[in-house]
């Protein structure tokens, strides 16, 4: 298997240095104060899973402000990933997430912006993909 690829269907696999950009493709409201959140990236790409992954938002409240939120996600379904958040009481990230994320809006990645990040334009956000620390095989 080339490591770029996946090996049944040969869809690139997700590569920050590549693809910046995540795009909210579904909103599901969980419970009245739960979301699942669904990205999957601009062109088809597949999404390495790792136990304790999460995902480092940038997100446009009191200036920029960053929270991680753990994929919540099956690997079984590889070509998109997603995280679940609770709305907490005055919290600035979950409550922008729950009022401002919908289907459709764009996230630049940070991790392509290793030295200098510039900022997105009022009302974006941007996220990326980071593993736990690898185990071990």
């Amino acid at each position: 298997m080339d490591g770029n690829f996946t090996e049944a269907t040969r869809i690139p696999l997700w590569d920050p240095e590549r693809d910046d950009t995540l795009v909210c493709r579904q909103v599901r409201q969980e419970t009245h104060d739960v979301k699942t959140f669904v990205f999957s990236g601009r062109e088809p790409r597949a999404f390495r899973f790792y136990p304790g992954q999460f995902m480092t938002f940038e997100l446009p409240v009191e200036g920029m402000i960053q929270r991680c939120y753990t994929v919540s996600g099956s690997a079984a379904r590889p070509y998109r990933v997603e995280i679940t958040v609770k709305r907490v009481p005055g919290g600035p990230g979950s409550n922008w997430l729950h009022d401002h994320m919908r289907p459709g809006a764009k996230s630049p990645s940070p991790d392509r912006w290793a030295s200098s990040p510039p900022t997105p334009p009022p009302g974006r956000s941007s996220c990326s993909c980071r593993p736990a620390a690898a185990s071990p095989r």
